[in-house]
């Protein structure tokens, strides 16, 4: 009965669409969005070689959307995921490696040299996010190792300096967030500053999935020069356990990640035809993970707690000129340098005191790229890049790539782009107690074929084929020890629409399909093969806006659900109301952990309410 009920609303409100009338403002910015992710210059994401989806805050927020994570199900290709210690893992077109894709937030890397992860930044709260920009395929020309599978940038609502805002939340399983930003904004000063604090306290099936997680961010900008700031904090149980065993002791140990990064950016124009971008940063990554097993104490003979204390910090600067002196000619050229340094590496329990890694370990990296993008004519652009990475403690690698773009007409665009990316091993993979000191890179080889029909600002669609080959995948056989004799072969479609027929109505669906082959002509289990996600917002003249979203899985060997999200809000001026129910069907929500070949059902909440509460100002 509640799936009929939800269906029906689903139609009912798709039964308005019968006048065209001029759009929101925040849809049209969305049709006409730009991304820097791709090639560094502000273009139409229809004029790039790139597969790019860009989705503003205030859609998301329309349609429920608590987090990042949350987000991320609104992109085609991507599916949500956990393991078995508790945390948000994405997979883009079906792989599954934290490292192969690269995570940002306002243009800052946030992967970690130590497992190359970024998971405890998944969290960050929706309504500090001012857009997420998505990169589909390979980036690794602009953005080096790590962005084989994708790239994901998250511009915060502080770097844009946008306004004040307070808002709070609470619901399910004892969950509370509350946070503000504040914006002082002068003709020749910029200064925004947020934070925000949340918890929840869920246990599922005797798994410890509470969580805690807060985060204070500062954003300054002052004729050419920004500085851009954030520390956060994520600490969460271990839910199944590090092991794929429960801790023998629930509520009572837990994953503590903290990070910290400022970036200084500097641009100006050296003439007319030369602009200059000069970055320096600063991070570090700091994990604290304690668990007991009384099983695994038995057998590894363990005879208290486990706990392993980890930190590492870099430092970067890059530099980039822009020159347009060639007409219809964009040349980027850039150099990057990094180094990365571990602080601390303890692992404590019986006998002793042993190392994760090895201690004291240093990266240097330095970095050479250029990338040009011509107009060969009116109708005709062509995107080429080489890039050249000199990593200190196992090599060098090369990554290139190749686009075009043929403009049939205003309505119909053509892309082709083929490119050889890579990603470096992590810390673990070489260093750690199954580390491999003989790894190499990973590579990857991806072509895209991509058309996109844009009828009017009222109506887009594109579809996407792409086939991905990655060699020398890295992976933890049934010894434990990292190797690479595994290949991988990823193919698949991804086609996407956006409809809005009148002011009031926006729909949106999404399917891909995922083909994953390994080395033995075998399709990898645990990755979904089909997957849709259909979104309508619908606003009534009183102010009353209904947002739903209906998501279908289908995977090999694994759980076929349906979960369906409906959210219902009022605005009154600047005040916001929402009432949200995820997973109103009550769907099993099962995600699979990969190990030793063997999948782990990992299970999360069901059916979940949240009320939450937004005043601008």
């Amino acid at each position: 009965m509640v799936k009929k009920c939800s269906l029906l609303l689903f139609i009912f409100a798709s039964a308005f669409a019968s006048e065209n009338f001029d759009i929101e403002d925040d849809f049209l910015q969305s049709l006409d969005s730009a991304s820097q992710i791709a090639t560094e210059n502000k273009l139409n994401i229809d004029k790039t070689t790139s597969l790019i989806t860009t989705i503003e805050s205030k859609k998301l927020q329309k349609l429920g959307v608590k987090n990042i994570y949350e987000a991320l199900k609104y992109i085609p290709g991507i599916e949500l995921s956990k393991e078995a210690s508790g945390v948000s893992s994405v997979i883009f077109r079906g792989s599954i490696s934290k490292g192969e894709v690269k995570f940002m937030v306002d243009g800052v890397e946030i992967n970690n040299a130590y497992r190359s992860s970024f998971y405890y930044y998944l969290d960050f709260p929706i309504e500090l996010v001012s857009r997420i920009e998505v990169l589909r395929g390979s980036g690794s020309t602009l953005h080096g190792s790590g962005a084989i599978s994708g790239v994901i940038n998250i511009i915060t609502e502080a770097s844009q300096h946008t306004g004040n805002k307070v808002f709070l939340s609470t619901g399910s399983y004892e969950y509370g967030k509350g946070g503000a930003i504040v914006n002082i904004s002068e003709p020749s000063f910029k200064l925004s500053a947020d934070a925000y604090y949340q918890e929840d306290d869920k246990e599922i099936d005797s798994s410890d999935q509470r969580a805690k997680d807060y985060s204070a961010g500062v954003s300054i900008q002052a004729e050419n020069i920004k500085f851009n700031a954030r520390v956060k904090k994520n600490i969460q149980g271990n839910s199944y356990g590090l092991f794929g065993t429960i801790d023998t002791f629930n509520n009572k140990y837990e994953n503590e990640n903290q990070s910290l990064f400022s970036n200084l950016e500097y641009t100006a124009s050296l003439s007319r035809n030369n602009d200059i971008n000069i970055d320096i940063n600063y991070a570090q990554y700091d994990q604290r993970i304690e668990t007991f097993s009384q099983a695994i104490a038995s057998i590894a003979g363990f005879s208290g707690d486990l706990v392993s204390s980890y930190k590492e910090e870099f430092y970067g600067s890059k530099f980039e000129l822009s020159n347009t002196s060639i007409k219809n000619n964009t040349l980027l050229v850039g150099a990057q340098a990094k180094y990365n340094h571990s602080l601390k590496t303890d692992l404590w329990g019986y006998p002793g005191k042993l190392n994760i890694v090895t201690p004291n370990l240093k990266r240097e990296l330095y970095s050479f790229y250029v990338k040009d993008n011509y107009l060969l004519r009116e109708d005709i652009n062509i995107d080429l890049g080489l890039r050249y990475d000199d990593y200190s403690d196992f090599g060098n690698n090369i990554s290139a790539n190749f686009g075009v773009v043929y403009r049939h007409s205003d309505q119909i665009s053509v892309k082709l782009k083929h490119a050889h990316a890579f990603r470096a091993p992590s810390w673990t993979e070489l260093y750690g107690l199954s580390g491999n000191s003989t790894l190499d890179a990973e590579v990857s080889d991806n072509t895209e074929l991509g058309f996109v029909y844009r009828k009017n600002t009222y109506t887009r669609v594109s579809l996407n084929m792409y086939n991905s080959k990655l060699k020398d995948y890295i992976e933890q056989g049934l010894t434990n020890q990292y190797s690479q004799h595994s290949e991988l072969n990823l193919r698949g479609v991804e086609f996407d629409l956006s409809y809005n027929p009148t002011y009031n109505l926006e729909i949106d669906y999404l399917a891909s399909y995922t083909n994953a082959i390994d080395k033995d002509k075998r399709s990898v289990d645990g990755i979904t093969k089909f997957l849709t996600t259909t979104s309508l917002i619908y606003t009534t003249e009183g102010n009353i806006i209904f947002g739903s979203t209906l998501r279908y899985k289908n995977t090999k060997n694994m759980d076929n659900n349906v979960i369906f999200d409906q959210s219902v809000s009022y605005s009154y001026k600047e005040f916001n109301i929402q009432l949200v129910g995820k997973n109103i069907f009550n769907s099993n929500v099962v995600y699979y952990d990969i190990n030793h070949n063997k999948y782990n059902p990992i299970k999360d909440a069901r059916r979940v309410v949240l009320l939450t509460t937004s005043w601008v100002f």
